[in-house]
């Protein structure tokens, strides 16, 4: 006698659960599809220069939320400003063009900061807030990237990298920490309130502000500046205080006290130190 429609319906059923409990046994997970980010150009055709407009973006299509924005050589308008929300999030801002000033409200990154520009500056003069580690890369020896507003480490990683220079002008604050790779030079200006580690690995780092907050820990590299730090410790690298013009020496500090960076002769090697003389390196 056939079976009815019902009965072959109810035993598909107890197959699938069947397969169901076999795959969350064996420990399967079923993949969740995540969508990349969208490349957006800037063109600037069309008056005013704002951030949302969809007339100076290719294929007058705005940004939305967690897009990539790509700024290249070309465009007549650079000063943008940028009229979306505080607070919006984008995944990178991307500079192959030079002379660009990003200006209003302040925006959060995922995906960092990358300028392959040869030559040629940037401005960056608005807030920031980091969602997550990631790297401000001014790659060409001939380019500058300036951070001219506040930077939000949000207790994450900032990595500084490229052969270029990097002038970071606002406070730099919360519990993150900050890396300086690549063989460019980072100024760091503000009196910064970040207390996580700061690590030179490669090239210059500058602190020409008050950072007493951030230990230092030299695996490479060169510290400088004239202004004041945390404890100071590496493994390898330099320390060279002052500027070209008026070297510097590491002061020696109180027991537990920062290490101060102050104006005077001389060049010392990295060595381990919390509160030594610099007469002992």
């Amino acid at each position: 006698m056939p079976k009815s429609s019902s009965g072959r319906s109810s035993f598909s059923h107890i197959v699938t659960l069947i397969l169901l409990a076999a795959l969350l046994v064996s420990g399967l997970r079923v993949s969740r599809t995540v969508s990349a980010a969208t490349l957006r150009t800037w063109t600037g055709g069309h008056p005013p220069t704002a951030l949302s407009s969809p007339t100076n973006w290719a294929g007058n299509v705005a940004p939305v939320a967690g897009d990539d924005l790509l700024f290249p050589a070309g465009p007549k308008r650079k000063s943008i400003r940028n009229n979306y929300p505080n607070g919006t999030t984008f995944n990178s801002l991307n500079f192959s063009g030079s002379n660009y000033n990003l200006r209003k409200n302040s925006l959060t990154l995922t995906g960092g900061i990358n300028t392959s520009n040869s030559t040629g500056s940037n401005q960056i003069s608005i807030p920031l807030q980091l969602n997550g580690a990631q790297a401000f890369t001014s790659t060409s020896v001939g380019s500058t990237l300036n951070l001219n507003g506040p930077i939000n480490l949000n207790v994450n990683l900032l990595t500084f990298a490229g052969a270029g220079k990097t002038f970071a002008k606002g406070v730099i604050s919360d519990s993150g920490a900050l890396t300086k790779d690549g063989s460019g030079t980072l100024t760091l200006s503000a009196n910064n309130s970040y207390s996580g580690v700061t690590t030179v690995a490669a090239g210059l780092l500058l602190v020409n502000g008050q950072q007493s907050s951030s230990p230092v820990v030299l695996t490479g590299g060169t510290l400088g500046g004239t202004g004041r730090v945390g404890s100071i410790t590496g493994t390898s690298g330099a320390i060279k205080p002052g500027t070209a013009a008026a070297p510097g020496s590491v002061a020696p500090p109180a027991a537990a006290a920062p290490i101060r960076i102050v104006p005077w002769r001389g060049c010392h090697r990295a060595c381990r130190r919390t509160a030594r003389s610099s007469a002992a390196c």
